[in-house]
């Protein structure tokens, strides 16, 4: 059955969260980490794909426009969306001849959002980077799939990287995160980024909600109900033991 169908309304079924809030309103999170992060990822994606000019993307979850920043390389053909209204902000000012929209963590106003900013456009690739772990729950993720496979073109893809499961270990990933600050010479960055997650607001969000944990099982129903095929493909990112999924049409 389709993804919505099963959902009630959307307002009635996707609320804000503990992570929604604080998403909404971060200004400094992780930044030169994230930076890193994301330059990894932008560059495995673009081998593995063979992304150029010829390609849309769509970077749903977009935050400051790090991704952006490396893909504008690529392709000129970018648009970014995000909760926060301060990251877009900065997004639309680094790259003013891009399209940024704001969203919400509600699923029925982002639908409408995306309907007035984007119309009628469609994506090679819609990248969703790092931020299923901040969904409510699986339904909730699933809404978003359900509505972004719409924006698709025919031979598009939906890239849900960074996806944290059972198997995910968090000293793993943060010796991978660690080997990549050294050979950048950021090591007091990567102190800060240690501190932060222990020690600020994103440590008490975290102690309220916990990061969500989607199976690949979850992610294969997700996909099966929005009528896209799902594909498991290792070492999309920097984190070695987070899984990464690409959503295709069948």
């Amino acid at each position: 059955m389709h993804a919505t169908k099963n959902a009630g309304t959307a307002s009635d079924t996707v609320k804000s969260g503990e992570w929604g809030k604080f998403w909404e309103t971060q200004k400094t999170a992780f930044y030169e980490v994230m930076k890193i992060a994301t330059q990894g990822f932008a560059k495995k994606l673009v081998a593995t794909y063979h992304i150029d000019n010829s390609h849309h993307i769509l970077d749903y979850g977009c935050g400051p426009a790090f991704l952006i920043d490396d893909l504008q390389r690529t392709t000129q053909h970018i648009a970014g969306v995000d909760i926060n209204p301060f990251f877009i902000e900065q997004a639309k000012q680094n790259h003013p001849h891009y399209t940024f929209a704001l969203i919400s963590t509600d699923i029925g106003q982002t639908r409408l959002t995306l309907q007035q900013q984007l119309a009628e456009k469609q994506y090679d690739f819609i990248i969703l980077l790092s931020i299923s772990q901040y969904f409510p729950d699986v339904q909730s993720f699933s809404l978003v799939i359900d509505m972004l496979s719409g924006y698709l073109t025919n031979g598009g893809r939906i890239i849900v990287a960074d996806v944290i499961d059972q198997k995910t270990s968090s000293y793993r990933d943060a010796l991978a995160l660690l080997y990549q600050c050294l050979k950048r010479g950021k090591v007091i960055s990567f102190t800060r980024f240690v501190l932060y997650v222990l020690f600020s607001s994103y440590s008490e969000t975290s102690k309220k909600a916990k990061l969500l944990t989607i199976s690949y099982q979850e992610v294969n129903a997700v996909a099966a109900g929005c009528g896209l095929k799902c594909e498991s493909v290792p070492g999309l990112t920097i984190h070695p033991s987070r899984s990464n999924y690409v959503l295709s049409k069948k």
